[in-house]
């Protein structure tokens, strides 16, 4: 990336000395759905 040209890196919101974000959360929600996944079409569900 550092040979990224920097105004596409702007472009884009890369921030080269930022803080990587928590996805903790999104990855749970996302293995909770996985587990019912083959289920959505024949029956509804709560997500949350």
């Amino acid at each position: 990336m550092s040979q990224f040209p920097a105004y596409e890196a702007r472009e884009v919101g890369y921030i080269p000395n930022g803080q990587v974000p928590d996805y903790d959360y999104m990855i749970t929600v996302t293995n909770r759905v996985k587990t019912i996944v083959s289920r959505l079409q024949t029956k509804p569900v709560r997500l949350f």
